[in-house]
């Protein structure tokens, strides 16, 4: 069973907050015009991430960090033009240019920044393939999606881009029940701790930005920071927030179902 749909309608982080909340594993094919990237996720972790129009190939990268010089990459690329099916990663290793720690730290670096960069389509289409890997990585990694998704919206600077990410001024938002073992993944720096003792299922946000002791764009920025990751939802009028438990999920979940299509 494979889910779809558009980005027009659920955003890139509502679709991973979908994908880490249910601990799904599988492939996810974003698309955006020319550009396609694939996300893949184990138990609901992103595991790895690729687009052929990298930002920074992996080689780039290393270089950048000091790891590698130009002619060390440019005898990798040439061994590897011998053998197109080896992984350069592979290549750099097996020629003693980088270790494997180094490896291993400059793939989650370029898988975080290009997840940082889905994070902010607004157009285009997905689709999950569940238990789908269509290709065999050399390097897998292990990071939290929700740690993917607050530090993505950390780098945003403008109270304008910020606030597109909130709902109306006037949502209450109250603390989302997160499964245990999604709970120990994510690390919540001060601020965000701070912000999300304000969210009590009764305080709106304006409330909340009156009640906080930092100024009104680091507020928001982690106020957005915890709804977009799922550790917040907005109240349903007429509660008081007790009882939200998993209706949000489960009333997104019934409409994302309308989209499926049965293999």
């Amino acid at each position: 069973m494979d889910l779809e749909g558009s980005l027009n309608r659920f955003s890139v982080a509502e679709v991973f907050q979908l994908l880490s909340f249910s601990r799904k594993t599988g492939t996810l094919g974003l698309q955006r015009q020319e550009e396609v990237a694939m996300v893949y996720f184990q138990q609901g972790n992103v595991i790895y991430a690729y687009t052929p129009k990298q930002k920074v190939p992996l080689g780039e990268l290393l270089i950048e960090q000091g790891i590698l010089t130009e002619k060390q990459l440019a005898a990798a690329l040439a061994e590897k033009s011998k053998q197109p099916n080896r992984r350069i990663g592979e290549v750099f290793v097996n020629q003693g240019h980088v270790s494997r720690s180094q490896l291993e730290e400059a793939v989650r670096r370029q898988v975080e920044e290009l997840i940082y960069r889905l994070l902010h389509w607004e157009t285009g289409n997905f689709k999950f393939y569940e238990n789908e890997f269509p290709t065999e990585e050399e390097v897998l990694i292990q990071i939290s999606t929700e740690n993917l998704i607050l530090e993505g919206v950390r780098r945003l600077d403008e109270l304008e881009e910020v606030k597109e990410r909130l709902p109306d001024f006037g949502t209450v938002f109250v603390v989302k029940p997160i499964p245990p073992q999604r709970i120990r993944d994510i690390a919540l720096k001060g601020d965000e701790w701070n912000i999300l003792a304000l969210v009590d299922g009764r305080k709106d946000i304006y409330q909340i930005v009156e009640r906080s002791n930092l100024d009104r764009l680091a507020t928001l920025k982690n106020l957005a920071a915890l709804y977009m990751s799922g550790l917040v939802e907005p109240v349903k009028d007429g509660s008081d927030g007790g009882n939200e438990k998993l209706e949000g999920l489960v009333e997104k979940l019934s409409v994302l179902l309308e989209t499926y299509e049965r293999k």
